[in-house]
């Protein structure tokens, strides 16, 4: 999970926005607890509907780091290695029906992508080191694969991670 950099993305304003320092727990209007607000990124750009989980990946071959930020609608991810210039690689689509609970998690280097109270949405699982070479951002990903079975012969539809 990347550290500091998360805090880029978290601060998304349909504004342009240069480095700001935290002083006194304020990075200009924005609270920040000994952290800088490096940058700001159009939100509209990634998506017309809302956020709602942000989680970071750091490439163990190359350092890059990354944020992978879920809205209603998809999984958008972020170069932002460069932190005053986070680059937009692309996106994977929601599987299932629109809805506000959308969360991923990183285990290696593989991102775990879930919706929760949209039906047969499944797990679509995405090797991350897929955003290494992207040629024309932001590309429109598929999922390596959509696991749709749990234990037991159980179906997985919609869930939630923790």
């Amino acid at each position: 999970m990347i550290n500091k950099i998360t805090y880029i993305l978290l601060l998304i304003s349909s504004i342009g926005f240069t480095q700001t320092n935290c002083v006194s727990n304020m990075a200009g209007s924005y609270p920040c607890n000994d952290y800088d607000l490096m940058s700001h990124y159009n939100k509209n750009t990634l998506s017309t509907n809302d956020g709602s989980d942000i989680w970071g990946w750091t490439d163990s071959t190359t350092n890059k780091e990354y944020a992978l930020m879920t809205f209603e609608d998809k999984i958008c991810f972020l170069d932002v290695t460069d932190a005053m210039n986070p680059i937009y690689l692309g996106f994977v689509n929601t599987n299932a029906g629109v809805h506000y609970w959308r969360d991923v998690k990183v285990y290696n280097n593989t991102a775990y992508i879930v919706a929760d109270q949209v039906g047969a949405h499944g797990v679509q699982v995405f090797d991350l080191e897929r955003l290494r070479n992207v040629a024309n951002p932001p590309e429109n990903f598929a999922p390596d694969t959509v696991l749709t079975a749990g234990f037991g012969g159980s179906t997985i539809g919609s869930c939630h991670i923790l």
